[in-house]
């Protein structure tokens, strides 16, 4: 049959609007996974592997295309080296040996390794004029570095050492011409006091290069090296941390692994170290570097040496653990992680898992993981514990991983969860032998109850909670459930008390109390008293804290204060009362009396100067030394007269006592010679008489 021609337009509008929305959905789709492909790319770990397919590859060769005779020595020197270490052909730049051949001068030692370098990896023909440059520059660095008895950096140590490994011949000739100075310069390596990342790698790197070269740990010179450089590995690692720059840990990572070779450095080094490397090197971006070509290329060589070197690390070969997801529907644990080449660590297994609040309790325990897709998996559907412990989606659960070198690395799952009060209720029972209820309050939060009143010699308190998830009304166990008692009538809230409730069955808290019980933190007096309930733990969004309502409490009896209180109160003031005066004579009669007493004293001292000096200086001989000698004797005694009235007054006994030694001993050599003067004025009387 014809069909009519409206018929046909109508089938044909019908096919192209159903070729048109084809094409869409496809497109969209298309756009969809093209984005999903960019984001897995970016969040995926940066291995070799995908350095070798990333447009890292191109920039470093437009850099070296474009730019090559502008680069200085070490950014040709990351160029060419990131290539070859990534496996790449480096023909196109074979033109570098004969720059090698041309060169007239290095202007330093890290010039002169760069420049060897290129020429080792190029694989350039040997050249005599370069090879010259090269051994007079490690000659002059040699001979300074013999003369200031090992004074210089640990970059240029290492320089020349890596110089003198890649020239073979070089190193066969220098030591067979300067072994003792080389043994002593070499020594000196070992004795350098290192304080940061970078040096402590340079150093470490330049001990391992030589120690082969000298023949191993078996030489003394090179064993105390290698001492040192363990020594200072263990001490600089505890400095690598997240900040820590892409070049030391490119540096840290080469130079450990080369230790780990020649020395039992394992047990000593942290593993975690090794992490904290890789962490830095999964969260670096070339393309933050890709504007400047010299940084660029710095930061590619880095990149690449370190991942190198972790990839092979003797010490530990780090896991990296990302996010680790609890599926309760399918009871599975799912883990993502990967080492640094990229793969999923087969080898990885759960150690244990148990809840933050109970450590001491596994859920979990020596699991094996096995591979899912690009997870890794547990499935613990057969553990009804597990099942239990994580279907109840409250709390924080610690996750225990161990790789295969026993390192251990913990992650945690937190649920976070609301809770509400499902029920409260206050009990009022009366004190016998056989306790009944004679109120009953319950109490639907967040409302407040009605006022009632308890007398405490006769009754007792039982409080009732029960509560839940907000959400999905299942019975949950905070750690911390208080009800709070504090008095209305005093805003010092010490004055108050709080008491833990205890758990009764899942989700229900229950506490007896009877307040009429004497207890230093809760005053028993009369009045109304505020009741707060107060629920708390780690895994609630926002704890509770519910004025419940208000008690009167009645203990029927004086409030009577402890000792301590007593020991507290307010004292009566003080009021100091002095000793009255004794009774004193006029002072008239105080004079008279003095007086009658140092009359005496005065003509005794004056009778006394008047017989001594009469007798004194009748008999004085007509020498004036004598003369002055009796004199300062007089003076000795006054003085002493004087020391013992001041002693009277005001004077300390120590003072008297220094005192009067000091004019005794002077008065005993004055009066010796005085006397002989005396003694020689009588000789000469009785000679002139007779």
């Amino acid at each position: 049959t014809m069909s009519s021609p409206l018929s046909f337009h109508h089938r044909v509008s019908s096919k192209s609007l159903s070729s048109f929305l084809f094409i869409a959905v496809l497109f969209v789709c298309l756009l969809y996974l093209s984005t999903t492909t960019k984001a897995n790319a970016s969040s995926a770990p940066i291995t070799i592997s995908s350095i070798k397919n990333s447009p890292y590859i191109g920039k470093i060769r437009e850099i070296l295309s474009d730019k090559l005779d502008a680069l200085s020595w070490n950014e040709k020197h990351d160029s060419i080296l990131t290539l070859l270490k990534l496996k790449q052909p480096l023909d196109t730049y074979k033109t570098q040996c004969q720059t090698l051949n041309e060169i007239e001068t290095l202007d330093s030692l890290a010039d002169v390794y760069h420049a060897v370098a290129v020429e080792v990896a190029l694989k350039c023909s040997h050249s005599k004029h370069f090879d010259a440059l090269v051994e007079k520059k490690v000659n002059q660095f040699f001979t300074q570095v013999a003369k200031d008895h090992g004074n210089a950096s640990m970059q240029d140590y290492y320089y020349f050492a890596r110089i003198l490994i890649l020239k073979n011949d070089l190193f066969k000739s220098f030591v067979a011409k300067h072994m003792a100075d080389f043994k002593k310069v070499f020594s000196y390596l070992g004795q350098q006091d290192i304080s940061n990342v970078a040096d402590a790698s340079y150093q470490i790197e330049a001990i391992t290069a030589l120690s082969k070269k000298l023949g191993g740990p078996k030489v003394d010179t090179v064993f105390d090296a290698l001492f040192a450089a363990s020594k200072y590995v263990s001490q600089v690692a505890h400095q690598i941390n997240p900040n820590t720059s892409l070049k030391d840990v490119s540096l840290f990572a080469r130079a450990a692994n080369k230790l780990a070779s020649m020395s039992k450095i394992t047990s000593k080094f942290p593993k975690k170290v090794n992490e904290i490397m890789a962490r830095i090197l999964l969260n670096t971006n070339l393309t933050d570097a890709a504007h400047d070509p010299k940084s660029f290329v710095e930061h590619a060589f880095n990149q690449v040496d370190a991942i190198r070197a972790l990839e092979s690390s003797p010490i530990y070969t780090p896991v990296l653990i990302g996010d680790v997801q609890l599926d309760n529907e399918h009871h599975k644990l799912i883990v993502h992680a990967r080492d640094i080449s990229g793969n999923i660590p087969k080898d990885l297994k759960l150690k244990r898992a148990y809840s933050a609040a109970n450590s001491k309790t596994y859920i979990l325990e020596d699991e094996k993981l096995k591979v899912d897709h690009d997870n890794l998996v547990l499935d613990f559907s057969k553990d009804r514990n597990a099942v239990e412990s994580f279907g109840a989606k409250v709390g924080e659960f610690i996750f225990e991983f161990a790789t295969k070198d026993d390192y251990v690395v913990s992650r945690s799952v937190k649920f976070s969860t609301n809770v509400e009060v499902q029920s409260f209720e206050m009990l009022i029972y009366e004190k016998s032998q056989y306790p009944q209820v004679i109120s009953r309050q319950p109490v639907q939060y967040p409302n407040e109850m009605p006022h009632i009143t308890v007398e405490t010699a006769q009754q007792f308190l039982e409080v009732q909670v029960s509560l839940s998830m907000k959400d999905a009304s299942s019975p949950v166990t905070p750690q911390q459930v208080f009800i709070h008692f504090y008095p209305h009538f005093d805003s010092d809230f010490a004055r108050g008390r709080t008491f833990k409730l205890k758990q009764s069955t899942l989700g229900t808290y229950a506490l007896k109390l009877d307040l009429s019980k004497d207890d230093e933190d809760f005053r028993p007096i009369d009045g109304d008293y505020a009741v707060e309930l107060i629920v708390g733990d780690s895994f609630l969004t926002q704890p509770i804290q519910w004025n419940v309502g208000q008690i009167r409490l009645s203990f029927s009896k004086e409030y009577e204060p402890t000792e301590e209180e007593k020991h507290w109160t307010v004292r009566p003031e003080i009021v100091h009362i002095f000793q009255p005066s004794e009774k004193r004579s006029h002072g008239i009669i105080s004079l008279f009396f003095s007086g009658m007493v140092l009359v005496p004293l005065v003509a005794f001292v004056l009778y006394v100067l008047k017989i001594s000096g009469r007798n004194m200086f009748a008999q004085l001989p007509s020498s004036p030394t004598f003369f002055f000698a009796n004199v300062a004797l007089q003076a000795c005694i006054v003085a002493m007269i004087g020391v013992l009235i001041l002693y009277f007054f005001s004077w300390r006994i120590l003072t008297v006592l220094k005192c009067l030694l000091t004019l005794a001993v002077l008065a005993g050599f004055i009066g010796a010679y005085a006397l002989r003067g005396v003694s020689t004025r009588r000789i000469e009387r009785k000679a002139g008489a007779e």
